[in-house]
């Protein structure tokens, strides 16, 4: 009877190893591919922060065409890494998406400074920048909801890109943004230098830009 009872236990116990084990390795495969699609976007940040270097040493010299260039670049990467980043922190038992998290966070953020330096340099308005405030650490309904309207308005108009940016995740310029736009409550969203709070409905949103299908 104890024999029965301990070859029991021993085949739960190698049944529950073996699963861990499997877990552990689809954390893991998830997870490389992920870092791979941001170590990649990387590249990108490197290559554009050096024209910000070079316009520093020579002020004179326009930088319109490559700034134009490299915004196309990096729009059309995907924006669903973000998403499945938070998926895999959501599922994982072993995986750390922490790291690649603030990685994907700072590539956002260059981005969207590229924008700016664009329609401030050259008059580009090419793409209308959304950013979205949130918290990531806490729960929030409201900002669940506001995010369902973002992406149906960015799947709408093909002028639009939308930047999530978490204000607790100690990311400098993202604080920078915060302050600058006095961010006080979640969701806040700024539209062309407009900033709006709570949850903003897509026909209200829309009313703040031309939407280009």
């Amino acid at each position: 009877m104890v024999n029965r009872y301990l070859k029991a236990f021993f085949l739960t116990l190698a049944i529950l190893i073996v699963g861990l084990v499997a877990i552990s390795f689809i954390d893991n495969s998830r997870i490389s591919s992920i870092s791979d699609s941001v170590e990649s976007s990387s590249l990108e940040l490197q290559a554009s922060q050096q024209l910000f270097l070079y316009e520093a040493v020579f002020p004179d010299e326009t930088l319109c065409s490559v700034l134009n260039k490299r915004i196309e670049l990096q729009k059309n990467q995907s924006i669903s890494v973000l998403n499945e980043i938070e998926s895999a922190q959501n599922n994982s038992l072993f995986g750390n998406t922490g790291l690649l998290k603030k990685k994907f966070l700072l590539q956002n953020v260059e981005l969207y400074l590229l924008i700016k330096k664009a329609e401030n340099d050259c008059g580009s308005k090419e793409i209308i920048p959304i950013l979205y405030f949130f918290p990531d650490k806490v729960y929030c309904a409201d900002c669940a909801s506001q995010a369902k309207v973002l992406d149906s308005v960015a799947a709408k108009c093909s002028n639009v890109r939308v930047f999530a940016f978490p204000t607790d995740l100690d990311v400098p310029v993202i604080d920078l943004l915060s302050a600058k736009y006095s961010v006080k409550t979640h969701p806040s969203l700024v539209v062309n230098d407009k900033k709006l709070e709570g949850v903003i409905s897509e026909p209200g949103l829309l009313k703040e830009f031309s939407c280009r299908q």
